[in-house]
């Protein structure tokens, strides 16, 4: 497994405990996440970059999931596949030397890891159309 892929496990488990637990311990949480993966200063580096974009940009990322699933109860959607929608649409938005090709296979890899069953194909869905610039506002 490369390292900003266990960097955007960090991003996605920091992600989900924040949404979870209901509290904004970013820190405490990063530091647990990024020791249990035994996580390199330079991915540890990119983790908290990604963190930051998506806690940063939450409105604007959460409208483009909103405006793709149109007839979709966002309040329905598992938390797990909420954040990595979440991180997907932040490196397709804000992460230009992450191709976008590659942002939506990783968080396929993510959803396919920490997911339901059906998780991958159902953000492969929503990120493809988050892919197209009209979409995401870019």
């Amino acid at each position: 497994m490369g390292q900003r892929h266990k960097a955007r496990c960090v991003a996605l488990e920091v992600l989900y405990s924040i949404d979870a637990g209901g509290k904004d311990n970013v820190d405490e949480s990063f530091a647990f996440c990024a020791a249990s993966h035994r996580l390199p200063s330079e991915s540890a580096e990119f983790a908290k970059r990604l963190i930051d974009i998506v806690r940063s940009n939450m409105p604007e990322i959460d409208g483009v999931i909103r405006k793709i699933l149109q007839n979709w109860d966002f309040s329905r959607l598992a938390i797990v596949d909420k954040n990595i929608l979440r991180l997907g649409i932040a490196e397709i938005k804000y992460v230009p030397e992450t191709p976008i090709k590659v942002a939506i296979d990783e968080a396929i890899e993510l959803a396919k890891k920490y997911g339901s069953a059906d998780s991958g194909r159902f953000v492969n869905g929503v990120l493809d159309a988050a892919g197209n610039a009209d979409a995401i506002g870019g």
